[in-house]
């Protein structure tokens, strides 16, 4: 090839390397942010059990208070 022609090529080749550069960089920061989503994600449904487990935990004690309740009208018949 000639060099008039070599020069050019050069710079397209080191533009598209660039470009490649940056589109590397910026998957491996969209890669960071979905770990840190996934990450938060899985922290808040195990939240999420924890709260659903406890509210029936509660359920469960505020039922069975009433039924242990003794009605005392009944008691004084």
């Amino acid at each position: 090839m000639p060099d008039g022609n070599a020069s050019p090529l050069d710079a397209r080749v080191a533009e598209l390397e660039a470009s490649l550069a940056r589109e590397r960089i910026a998957r491996a920061a969209d890669a960071e942010k979905i770990a840190a989503l996934i990450h938060e994600r899985d922290q808040l449904r195990a939240s999420h059990e924890r709260l659903r487990l406890e509210l029936g935990m509660l359920k469960r004690r505020i039922f069975v208070a009433k039924a242990e309740r003794i009605d005392t009208a009944q008691l004084e018949m």
